[in-house]
C-alpha cells in the first residue's frame, strides 16, 4: 500500500520544494486546512447530478448513499461491473503542473549563458502564486456484481479509493512547507434491499474497510533530514493505519401511482461511526432525499433528485446547511441495448455540476465536474474538480 501513496505526486512535489527551500524567503502564514467532508466513495453519476442520490437507485454504487436504492435494480437481471475506474483532479493541480512545466522551460532570460537561475526564479514565482491553494487528486476502483429481484435485490462490491489534498505554504509558519491530507480506503461492501410492499423498501449494508491515512504538515527540515529514507519515514512516522466495520440502513417509499412517480429516501450511514482509530473516522449521518421521474417527448427520460445530507449536523467541519444540500437531474437522450447517452446537471454545495456518459455495448466513458467547498461555508473557497471514468460493465 505504501507504493500507492508514493506515486501520487507527494514525493515529486516534496523533492521539488527541497531543491529550492534555501532560496525561499517568504513570511509566515496560517495553515489553510481543507474543510472537505470525509467520505469513502463518490459516485461519478451522482456528482454529475449535484451529488443527489439518497432516493435514486438503478446502479450498485447507489448503495453508498442508501442501501435501499438496490431495490431499483432491474428485476431478474444481473449488473456486473468488471472494472469501474475513476480519476479526479482539482483545477489547481492542472494549472500548477502547467505553470511548473512552463517555469522549468523559460530559458536564459538574463543572457548570462545559464538557464538554472532563471528557471529557479520562475519556479519560486509559481510557488508564491499557489501558496495556500488546495491541490486535490483522487482515484477509485469499484468492482461489483448485483442482481435485482421481485422479493430481494442484493449486491456485493470491492472498493479501492484514494484521495489527497495538498497545500503548499511559505515553509516557516504553522502550516509547514507542505500540508497533506490523504486517505487510502480499500475493502468490501455487501447489501440487500427488500420489496416488503409495493411502496416501502427497506435496505441494509455491511462494510469492511481498511484505511491508510496521512494528516501532516511537512516542514523543510523534516523533508531534508529524511530525504534518503522518505519511504520508511512516511510508513513509520506519518502514515496511520486502521480498520473499521460499518453498518448502513435505509428506506425508500415509492409512489408509483402518482404523476412523475416520486420517491422519498431515508438513510442512516455508518451507524455508530466508521472509526479507523488513529487513521480517522467518518461520523454517522442521517440523510433525506426525494426523486421524481418523467418520460418527455424529444427530451427522453428525465430523473430529478434533491437531498439534504447530515441532517443532524454530525460533520464537525462546519455547521453550514448549504454545504449539505444537493440537487440535480439526469436526462437519458439514448438508452437501448447497444448504447446509452446521458446528460446530467445540478447544484452541489451551491456550485454547478455537469456530467455526460457514453456507453457502447459494455464499455462506458464519462466526464463529470463539480466544485467542492473546502471552506467553512458555501461560497468561501470552492475547489473545482474534474472526474474522468471508464467502466466495463454489463
Amino acid at each position: 500500500m505504501e507504493s500507492i501513496i508514493k506515486w501520487t505526486g507527494l514525493f515529486r512535489l516534496s523533492a521539488l520544494l527541497v531543491l529550492i527551500i534555501t532560496e525561499l524567503t517568504f513570511p509566515s502564514c496560517l495553515s489553510a486546512a481543507t474543510l472537505e467532508y470525509p467520505y469513502l466513495y463518490k459516485s461519478p453519476r451522482s456528482m454529475g447530478m449535484g451529488g443527489a442520490g439518497v432516493a435514486i437507485g438503478g446502479r450498485f454504487d447507489s448503495i453508498f448513499m442508501n442501501p435501499a436504492n438496490l431495490t431499483d435494480l432491474p428485476s431478474d437481471n444481473w449488473e456486473v461491473n468488471l472494472l469501474n475506474f475513476s480519476l479526479g483532479y482539482g483545477k489547481n493541480v492542472e494549472e500548477f503542473i502547467d505553470d511548473i512545466d512552463a517555469a522549468t522551460d523559460v530559458g536564459d532570460l538574463n543572457g548570462d549563458g545559464d538557464t538554472s537561475d532563471d528557471e529557479l526564479t520562475a519556479v519560486n514565482n509559481v510557488l508564491q502564486e499557489y501558496r495556500g491553494a488546495n491541490m486535490h487528486f483522487d482515484a477509485s476502483v469499484l468492482s461489483s456484481m448485483a442482481r435485482g429481484g421481485e422479493a430481494v435485490s442484493w449486491g456485493v462490491g470491492a472498493l479501492g479509493s484514494f484521495r489527497m489534498n495538498m497545500i503548499p505554504h511559505e515553509g516557516f509558519g504553522s502550516g509547514g512547507l507542505l500540508e497533506v491530507h490523504s486517505a487510502l480506503d480499500y475493502g468490501y461492501i455487501i447489501g440487500a434491499a427488500f420489496n416488503k410492499s409495493r411502496k416501502f423498501h427497506p435496505g441494509f449494508s455491511l462494510k469492511f474497510i481498511n484505511r491508510d491515512s496521512v494528516d501532516h504538515s511537512f516542514s523543510a527540515r523534516e523533508i531534508v533530514e529524511n530525504e534518503d529514507n522518505l519511504d520508511d519515514y512516511l510508513t513509520d512516522e506519518v502514515v496511520n493505519k486502521g480498520t473499521a466495520f460499518g453498518f448502513d440502513a435505509g428506506l425508500i417509499y415509492e409512489m408509483n401511482d402518482i404523476l412523475m412517480k416520486p420517491a422519498i429516501g431515508f438513510s442512516v450511514l455508518n451507524i455508530g461511526d466508521l472509526d479507523f482509530g488513529e487513521a480517522g473516522s467518518i461520523p454517522m449521518t442521517l440523510n433525506l432525499g426525494i426523486s421524481a421521474k418523467a418520460d418527455l417527448p424529444v427530451l427522453g427520460n428525465i430523473l430529478t433528485g434533491f437531498d439534504i445530507v447530515d441532517v443532524t449536523g454530525e460533520f464537525h467541519e462546519d455547521s453550514d446547511m448549504v454545504k449539505r444540500l444537493r440537487m440535480g437531474l439526469e436526462m437519458l437522450v439514448v438508452d437501448n441495448t447497444l448504447s446509452t447517452i446521458a446528460l446530467r446537471a445540478g447544484l452541489y454545495q451551491g456550485y454547478g455540476t455537469f456530467g455526460a456518459d457514453l456507453r457502447l455495448a459494455m464499455f462506458s466513458l464519462s466526464y463529470n465536474t463539480y466544485a467542492e467547498e473546502i471552506g467553512a461555508y458555501a461560497g468561501q473557497r470552492a475547489d473545482r474538480r474534474h472526474v474522468i471514468s471508464f467502466a466495463v460493465r454489463w
